[in-house]
């Protein structure tokens, strides 16, 4: 998948592809799908994994980044959240994020296992 930008395109497969992306977290869930809509203009059949968008936040160890990204949890679909199960659990046991973070981040790993 690629997201197209000023300079040209963006090539996204993995995680780490999508920490280029991670200003969108600074938007609202619903401002930032929008936005990447207008990127990828009807390129993809495919929806675009937004969820890589928050995985990357996590990833980059970056307390603010994780605290933005945690705010998109609500919005994502069940599938999305499943996905997202194994950097939910780091951030439950990293120290480097704050206890709110950290909370909502454990609600989420628990949620999953209903």
């Amino acid at each position: 998948m690629d997201a197209r930008r000023s300079k040209g395109e963006y090539h996204l497969k993995e995680v780490r592809d999508f920490f280029r992306l991670c200003s969108l977290l600074d938007d609202s869930f619903l401002t930032a799908a929008d936005t990447v809509k207008e990127w990828i203009d009807g390129r993809t059949q495919q929806n675009f994994p937004m969820w890589k968008i928050v995985a990357a936040a996590f990833l980059s160890k970056s307390r603010l980044a994780s605290e933005k990204a945690t705010a998109w949890l609500p919005s994502l679909a069940d599938e999305d959240l499943r996905e997202l199960q194994p950097y939910l659990s780091d951030i439950v046991s990293s120290r480097w994020v704050n206890q709110k973070t950290r909370h909502l981040a454990r609600k989420y790993v628990n949620r999953s296992h209903y």
